[in-house]
């Protein structure tokens, strides 16, 4: 997350406008995680919902979100502002969406997908995000549990993000919102030799990635085709 130098009077207004927030509804169906006993789809909000739960009530407070796209090092990335116009106050979140490899529907695919994380995390916004199973496995725990020194388990038990890094002694070393990202990242860390190597902790969260891409309903199979080459050439990323 990027700031301006200041943000008081933007929080003030994000503050005063979630008060004015209208109940998320949820529109998307994802038939993937359909419910057993019912046979009825998952249900999920759209960018769409989102954007029907809130902009009134931002606009009220002269906040906007602009989307941009940038390209640097090698990677296409997905930029989200919240803007004060007021004030001219801002926060940002700035996301990997794709590299020299990926083509237009793979990054076309990663905005839509990212245009929807971004701004749910930044407005702290339950949305429900379609590509996550926690609802179809009856799970309701907190899926991003503050990380613990040492973990006496690690749970591998869901799906989707926060896609993670742990050290040696199994501890958490980081963590991502964004699978592309968390794989680009854990490249770089094994290919400078650092102290997080092949170890067990990372096979299995690799592995489960691995699941959880192939699982995805909302992205070309093009775009997943180049994720999982992705987990492919990590030295634990490798089908046994």
């Amino acid at each position: 997350m990027r700031q301006s130098e200041k943000v008081d009077k933007l929080l003030d207004a994000l503050y005063t406008a979630r008060g004015s927030f209208k109940e998320l509804e949820r529109n998307g169906q994802n038939w993937y995680f359909k419910n057993k006993s019912t046979n009825k789809p998952h249900m999920f909000s759209t960018l769409d919902d989102i954007f029907n739960a809130c902009k009134d009530a931002l606009r009220a407070e002269r906040i906007d979100v602009f989307y941009a796209t940038s390209f640097e090092d090698g990677t296409q990335l997905l930029m989200t502002r919240l803007i004060h116009i007021d004030s001219g106050q801002w926060i940002e979140s700035v996301t990997a969406i794709g590299d020299t490899k990926s083509n237009p529907q793979e990054i076309g695919s990663g905005i839509t997908y990212m245009r929807r994380y971004h701004i749910q995390a930044m407005l702290n916004l339950e949305a429900d995000i379609e590509d996550d199973g926690n609802i179809a496995t009856g799970r309701t725990e907190n899926r991003q549990p503050a990380p613990k020194p040492k973990p006496a388990k690690i749970d591998y038990d869901y799906a989707g993000p926060p896609y993670r890094v742990f050290n040696e002694d199994g501890t958490q070393a980081q963590q991502f919102t964004e699978g592309q990202t968390y794989l680009m990242r854990l490249k770089k860390i094994l290919g400078r030799g650092e102290d997080t190597k092949l170890i067990d902790a990372n096979r299995e969260e690799v592995a489960r990635v691995r699941k959880h891409i192939n699982d995805l309903q909302d992205i070309t199979d093009k775009a997943k085709e180049s994720l999982l080459a992705r987990i492919d050439d990590l030295p634990l990323g490798r089908s046994q």
